[in-house]
Formats: structure tokens, C-alpha cells, sequence
């Protein structure tokens, strides 16, 4: 059987490792590139996509591996719309994620779902190679070859396909071979033989469109050079018997670097534009996805002391000693950084979460009070400023606020745990039942949905309409349930969910 790098390069399109399909006129738009078909007779329906990628990403939230920090989420979607922005050609709506997992790689699914690991966010050293990245996925994506490619594995069915993705991501950081069933072993392996030559047009076609899509978004097209230079020197250091990163498992010959330097050469000059928060974004995706703390604050504190005393570097360390209970310190830090950047949203939502932390709660407030007016739409900022109201002992005025802001009730599975919290606080119980029931769909988290909701419909608060509305909402989830999971695996995880319960009851 292969071992999980060669079945993940299989089964994920995932950074340098995957193919892109031509428009239905046989061309990528504005791009030289050799005609390979007509992808629509090809890939699999939009249905079917759409089903195989949220089963996918519902699996990936069910294994914590989604992060849902709301800055650094946020960050990643901005560069991504940018990206989109100046594709010529997309019919797909595109979302992007972040992982919390430390391995060099990213992944696209069909159905339009892009994965970025936080150790990916780290790896890069400007904004312009993060975004590169992001292109070479979005390209596969918008080309729909992602559906083209596991369409291939006929026989398998969606919902195993499902499954085998979402296991190969997970295991992609561990080498964990494990979490691949060995049923499908066979299909993979004739897979894998089918694909090798497929993929490797379609990774130039996507190192073209991508740099392309580079220059019309203001990013430095010379960018996916760099990256593709950096990708092989992690190659070259890693032993032959190693388990390789997928894009590592796949090869860089020097053919397509060069043919990327020469296409980056050949874009127009633009001027680049960077955005000032992109440094502490990547440091707290370096944050986000370590458990070694200590580690963290003694490497931030040799790189300020050997005269990298930069702002990535004290926000990554104030981040650290915050992480470590140490908010006093972090404030003192924070403070003349918050002061010389009040434009910039992530210096004066760390400083605030330090003080609320250290017992300043009214400091806190006051500060996340004064960024909602300067900060508008900026999500974290209004979460946090929820949060703190909660934390302050204000769930009605918390609750008033929330509710008024209907982007982030949409976006933020957070916002609805707050609702859920100050439900609570209230004595509220057939709302908390509620907002925990959306909280779970917003993760495609249905059994667990339905089970809220049907907790709710017990309560003896509720009356006859709010029953009734509960009650409709509980079938829509079941139907999305069925269609996301089927119908027998919904009855059994909405059974063993309600025995559990009972029994705990």
C-alpha cells in the first residue's frame, strides 16, 4: 500500500500537487495553455461536490483541526477575495480555512473548499508568497479540476470519498497511514497509477494562472518562484526514507521553476501592495498552532535580544506570555505598540484580551468600546467587545449587541455560543438550546443540531409558535443532515446522541 504522502497527493489538491482543468471552450482565458477538454463532461456534478467538500470540512471541525480565530481567518479571506477578485473566469462560490496544524501544506476540495495550514501561514516571508500559495489552490479550484480529479475514483462512492479526505488532511501532519482505510487501498493505487502524467500539465497550468492572477491583484508575481525555490531546499533536506509533506512528495523539476521565473518576468509591472498586519498575522498563526509555549517564548526572546526587536516579534511574544498567564508582562509590552498603531486592529485587541485577562475589565471595555466605532466591520473586534460586556456581567446589553449584527451571526459560530452563554446567565434556557443548535449547524455538526434543538422543544418556556418555529428548523437540519451524511448515518448519530443523554440525564 502507499505510504500516506503518496496517498494524500492523490487524494487532496494540495499546494504544488494537483491539477487544473480548461474552461468549456477548451482554454484557460488568457492564458497559452494546451487544450485538455471540456471539464463539465468530465467532473463530477456541483452537487456532488458540494456534498463531498462540507462532509469533509464538517469532519475537519469535528477533529478541532478548523480554526476559527476570527483575525486570522478573516486575514486569509481578504487575500483570497483579492485573488478572486482577478480570476477572469470563476462560476464557484470559494471558501477558505485555516488549519491549525503545524505541517508545510494546504489542500483544496471540490465544492469550492480551500485549506491553508497555520504552518504554511509561517513558513512564508512575505505576504506576496502567502498569496501565491493561495493562487495555485484558487486556480485549481476555479478551473474545477479539484471535482475532475475525484471524480476519477469511481467505484469508491461520495461519502468514502468523504471520509478518505478528511482523513488523509489529518493524517497528512502526522503520517498516520492509519487514516486511510485499507478497503480502498487497492482503488488509490490504481489511481495513483492513472494520475501521474494528468497531474503534471495541470501544475503548470496552475503555476501560470496563479502568477497571472499574482500581478492583476497587486501581489509580486516573482513570488511563486521564491516559494517553489523555498518547497525544494525543504525537499532536498529530507532524507529518501522520510515521509515527505505532500507537496514535497510531489517533484519541482527545474523546468517548471524556471518556466515560473520567466512568466513572472514576462507580467507587467505593478506596484505591490502589502498589507501592514500581514507580519503579525503569521506570527500568530505560529502561535496558534503550537502547544510548546516555553519553546515559543524563548525563541522570541534570543530573535528581540540578538537586535530583531521588530513588532512581528514583540506581538508574537506578547501573544506567548499571554498564552503562559503572563499579562502583566504582555501589557507592558503592547502598550506602546497599541499607542503608535491605533489603526491597527490586532495591536488593541491583544492589549484588551491582556487586560481582561489580568483582571482590567473595565479597561478592556472601554478599549473595545473606542475600536468598534474606529473598526467597524472588522468581526474579532465586535466578538471581542461581546465577550467582554459577558465578562463584565452585561449578557442583556451583550445580547442587544449581537443581535444587531447579523454578518457576524452568520459567519462566527462564537457569536452564537456568546447568545448561548448569556441565555444562560438569563435563565433563558429554550434560546441557549437554540444558539448552541446554530453553532453546531455552522460547523455542519447536524446530530449534535438536531439534539439542541430537540432539548429546546422540552423546555416549558417556550410557547406554541417558538415550538413551531424550533420544530421546522430541526427538520430543516435534518434534511441537511441526510443530504450532507445520508440518512441511515444521521438516524444513528441522532440516536446515540439522544441515548447518551438520557442516560446522563
Amino acid at each position: 500500500m502507499p505510504n500516506i504522502s503518496q496517498i494524500t497527493a492523490v487524494l487532496l489538491t494540495c499546494a504544488l500537487t494537483a491539477g487544473m482543468a480548461t474552461n468549456a471552450s477548451g482554454a484557460v482565458a488568457g492564458a497559452d495553455l494546451p487544450d485538455l477538454g471540456n471539464p463539465s463532461g468530465r467532473a463530477m456534478s456541483a452537487d456532488k461536490a458540494q456534498r463531498i467538500g462540507a462532509r469533509v470540512i464538517a469532519n475537519l471541525h469535528s477533529k478541532g483541526l478548523v480554526l476559527e480565530d476570527p483575525q486570522l481567518v478573516t486575514f486569509i479571506r481578504s487575500i483570497g477575495q483579492r485573488l478572486l477578485s482577478n480570476i477572469e473566469t470563476n462560476d464557484q462560490d470559494v471558501q477558505y480555512y485555516v488549519l491549525k496544524l503545524s505541517a508545510l501544506n494546504s489542500f483544496a476540495l471540490p465544492g469550492g473548499n480551500i485549506g491553508i495550514f497555520t504552518g504554511m501561514i509561517s513558513a512564508t516571508d512575505n505576504e506576496s508568497e502567502l498569496a501565491a500559495l493561495m493562487a495555485h489552490e484558487t486556480a485549481h479550484v476555479v478551473q474545477h479540476h479539484i471535482a475532475r480529479e475525484a471524480e476519477q475514483m469511481q467505484g469508491i462512492g461520495w461519502q468514502n470519498l468523504a471520509l478518505i479526505l478528511a482523513g488523509a488532511i489529518a493524517g497528512a501532519s502526522t503520517g498516520n497511514a492509519d487514516a486511510i482505510p485499507a478497503a480502498v487501498s487497492g482503488g488509490l493505487t490504481h489511481l495513483m497509477k492513472q494520475r501521474a502524467g494528468y497531474t503534471e500539465a495541470h501544475e503548470y497550468e496552475a503555476d501560470r494562472i496563479g502568477i497571472k492572477t499574482l500581478a492583476k491583484a497587486d501581489f509580486d508575481p516573482h513570488a511563486m518562484v521564491t516559494l517553489f525555490q523555498k518547497f525544494q531546499r525543504q525537499r532536498q533536506s529530507h532524507s529518501s526514507n522520510e515521509i515527505l509533506p505532500t507537496f514535497l512528495n510531489h517533484p519541482l523539476p527545474g523546468t517548471r521553476i524556471a518556466e515560473a521565473a520567466e512568466r513572472a518576468v514576462g507580467q507587467p509591472k505593478r506596484k505591490v501592495r502589502t498589507s501592514s498586519i500581514y507580519p503579525l498575522m503569521r506570527e500568530r498563526a505560529r502561535i496558534m498552532q503550537s502547544s510548546r509555549m516555553d519553546k515559543l517564548r524563548a525563541r522570541y526572546k534570543s530573535r528581540i535580544a540578538t537586535g530583531e526587536a521588530n513588532a512581528a516579534n514583540a506581538y508574537g511574544y506578547a501573544l506567548t506570555l499571554m498564552r503562559l498567564g503572563k499579562n502583566s508582562k504582555a501589557i507592558d509590552i503592547l502598550t506602546p505598540y497599541a499607542q503608535a498603531h491605533p489603526n491597527q486592529a490586532p495591536w488593541q485587541l491583544a492589549l484588551a484580551s491582556a487586560e481582561k485577562s489580568s483582571g482590567q475589565r473595565q479597561h478592556a471595555l472601554k478599549r473595545l468600546r473606542q475600536a468598534k466605532t474606529r473598526f467597524p466591520s472588522n468581526s474579532a473586534v465586535k466578538l471581542a467587545y461581546a465577550s467582554t460586556l459577558l465578562a463584565v456581567g452585561k449578557p442583556a446589553a451583550m445580547r442587544d449587541f449581537l443581535l444587531s449584527q447579523n454578518q457576524v451571526l452568520k459567519q462566527w459560530p462564537k457569536a452564537q455560543h456568546l447568545l448561548a452563554k448569556g441565555a444562560n446567565r438569563q435563565k433563558r434556557l429554550g434560546e441557549a438550546y437554540y444558539r448552541r443548535a446554530k453553532a453546531y449547524a455552522m460547523r455542519g455538526a447536524y446530530p449534535g443540531a438536531i439534539n439542541q434543538l430537540r432539548s429546546a422543544l422540552q423546555t416549558a418556556e417556550l410557547n406554541s409558535y417558538n415550538k413551531s418555529r424550533l420544530s421546522a428548523l430541526r427538520t430543516q437540519f435534518a434534511r441537511k443532515c441526510n443530504r450532507t451524511y445520508g440518512t441511515d448515518h444521521c438516524r444513528r448519530a441522532v440516536e446515540h446522541l439522544a441515548k447518551r443523554n438520557s442516560s446522563a440525564g
